[in-house]
């Protein structure tokens, strides 16, 4: 599934939907995540994935969701105030493909734009443009009726302008 060019010692940040998969069918993706992991990559997200993720109906659902993520997810990034700066000049830039962009998604957007070491991994690929963003790396999901599409995002760098909240390291 995962091959020698993909990214080693980085951060990949899990997309709600790619959580809300891996819950419903665990045995298909537990191979994904532990090829990630052989690759030094540590497994990340953030608490706007994390809440959107567990919530649910039943108090059982809630807590059954928060166990299965803090069993995937060694590390949540943080969403501080350089984060915070991005999400005006992120949704400018976005332009028309902002329309049915959620919240959560405007925010990943920004944390694969501050840290350059960390990937997106999601489906949800109408939400990440590639005029915006690489898509660097792309695989399929086969289950027993249908096959999904997932895909790892970097932020791409504009030519023109520097980032300033851009940062080398994360900061914790």
């Amino acid at each position: 599934m995962l091959n020698s060019d993909w990214p080693r010692e980085k951060w990949v940040v899990l997309d709600t939907n790619f959580l809300i998969d891996y819950y419903s069918k665990q045995e298909s993706y537990a191979e994904l995540l532990e090829q990630l992991r052989k690759n030094e990559n540590t497994i990340s997200s953030t608490e706007l994935v994390r809440t959107e993720f567990i919530r649910s109906r039943t108090k059982d659902v809630v807590r059954s969701k928060s166990a299965f993520f803090n069993k995937i997810v060694e590390s949540l990034l943080p969403l501080d105030k350089e984060i915070h700066k991005l999400v005006q000049p992120t949704i400018e830039t976005y332009g028309q493909d902002i329309e049915g962009v959620s919240l959560t998604d405007i925010y990943l957007a920004c944390v694969i734009q501050r840290y350059r070491q960390v990937y997106l991994l999601t489906r949800d690929h109408h939400d990440f443009p590639t005029r915006l963003f690489d898509r660097t790396h792309v695989f399929l999901i086969e289950l027993n009726k249908e096959i999904k599409t997932y895909a790892l995002y970097q932020y791409r760098k504009p030519e023109e302008k520097k980032i300033d909240a851009e940062i080398e390291e994360i900061p914790f």
